[in-house]
């Protein structure tokens, strides 16, 4: 921003100067003009009337000069500047460059924002002039391409009224197929949850075959557990019955001995050799007996054999079926995931059939909407092109009062600041 107080300053001191100046200069006239007088010894006689006016003379002068001066100094720094800004506020000419010249050249406060604010406005005034001059053939162009579009708009509206009862035909059909497809898929998932209902079933059915013969593995495990410890336990017999049998080989042989020792004690050993025979006999009972049990456990152990082969192939049969039961759960159990991806599958179609039906009900009511709304663009794009043309009229008007302000081009603009430096000049 210019500083405002520096030509003020300016003018203020060189008009002080000025002044200045005269006033010395005034008193030295006076005193030349004095020391003239009390110099000529003529001069006493003389009046005291043609002293004053002497003096008078001089300040007449003084005055003179101090009045010349501020009157050159107003023509230059304020009533030329005036004068041009005038001029060219009347004629609404680019000048402010020129302007800016004379706010340089003026030291006058006052003149100088009056320049600066002259400067601005008609800077202003020029954009305005020509952004006007400019906005004018836009609306002309403007103008003349709306009408011509409304008409084009108006004879396609025509063919979109006709395209739009094809097309409200076909979403009426689209809506009855819609129609259809949702019973079927309806239908589908009814299947579909019946299907899920029984794979559910037989899964359930499986895992408690797949428990039960858990329980059976379990139950022969038991089994064959039990009956190997029977059979441990009969071999604990048979070691038993072998003892047994050393016994009586051993009894036998004492009840042989105690008979020869009676045969040679005679009459005295009769007694001995009775008991001894009863021994002999009891021990011969016990080995009957034991060879009845060795029998007895020896097919004992053969059955225990045969039961623990048998259970070992019932459990072997049971895990068989164990692991056959896993897998039909398996199976099942991806039978019941693909069932139920279908039966959400089903339902996620028979939700978007029935969305795809409002959906095109609304294209439905969209279209009858549409072909109202064409209707009603119809007659505003003959509005419009009424309006358009009323909007031509009005912008050569305005085209007619921008161009009395006179708008010029660039080169005529720039002859007219040529000829205007050179009056100037």
């Amino acid at each position: 921003m210019r500083n405002s107080s520096r030509p003020t300053q300016s003018f203020v001191f060189r008009a002080l100067l000025s002044i200045g100046v005269v006033v010395l200069g005034t008193a030295g006239l006076k005193i030349f003009y004095l020391s003239l007088v009390i110099r000529d010894d003529a001069a006493l006689s003389v009046s005291r009337a043609s002293l004053y006016i002497g003096m008078l003379m001089i300040d007449v002068l003084a005055l003179g000069g101090i009045g010349g001066f501020l009157w050159k100094y107003y023509e230059s720094s304020v009533r030329r500047p005036l004068s041009d800004i005038t001029d060219r506020i009347q004629h609404m000419q680019i000048a402010s460059e020129q302007i800016s010249q004379t706010e340089r050249e003026t030291e006058c406060y006052d003149v100088n924002a009056l320049c600066s604010a002259a400067a601005d406005m008609l800077r202003r005034l020029t954009m305005l002039k020509y952004q006007l001059f400019d906005a004018k053939q836009k609306i002309v162009d403007a103008s003349s391409s709306a009408f011509s579009t409304s008409k084009a708009q108006s004879e396609l509206v025509t063919l979109q009224e006709f395209s739009s009862q094809e097309m409200g035909n076909a979403v009426r059909e689209l809506v009855t197929t819609v129609q259809h497809i949702e019973q079927n898929v309806n239908a589908v998932v009814k299947v579909a949850n019946r299907t899920l209902q029984t794979t559910a079933q037989g899964q359930q059915a499986v895992m408690d075959v797949v428990k039960s013969m858990t329980d059976i593995q379990h139950s022969a495990q038991v089994s064959a557990n039990t009956i190997m410890a029977l059979n441990k336990q009969s071999t604990h017999i048979t070691d038993v019955i072998r003892t047994i049998d050393q016994i009586i080989e051993d009894t036998k042989l004492i009840a042989f001995n105690a008979t020869i020792e009676a045969a040679r004690a005679k009459e005295e050993g009769k007694g001995f050799g009775v008991v001894a025979l009863e021994i002999k006999r009891l021990a011969e009972e016990v080995f009957e007996s034991t060879e009845d049990i060795k029998s007895v456990i020896q097919d004992i152990q053969g059955m225990s054999r045969a039961l623990v082969l048998a259970t070992e192939n019932e459990t072997k049969t049971v895990l068989r079926g164990m692991e056959l039961a896993q897998q039909a759960g398996v199976a099942l159990q991806q039978i019941y995931d693909m069932v139920q991806l279908t039966t959400e599958s089903a339902q996620r179609i028979a939700t978007a059939t029935q969305q795809q039906q409002g959906a095109s009900e609304q294209a439905l009511h969209s279209v009858a909407q549409a072909n109202q709304s064409m209707m009603k663009f119809s007659q505003q794009s003959k509005q419009l092109a009424v309006t358009t043309a009323e909007l031509s009229i009005q912008a050569e008007g305005l085209g007619q009062i921008i161009s009395a302000f006179g708008v010029a081009s660039n080169q005529e603009e720039g002859a007219q600041q040529d000829d205007r430096r050179a009056s100037d000049s």
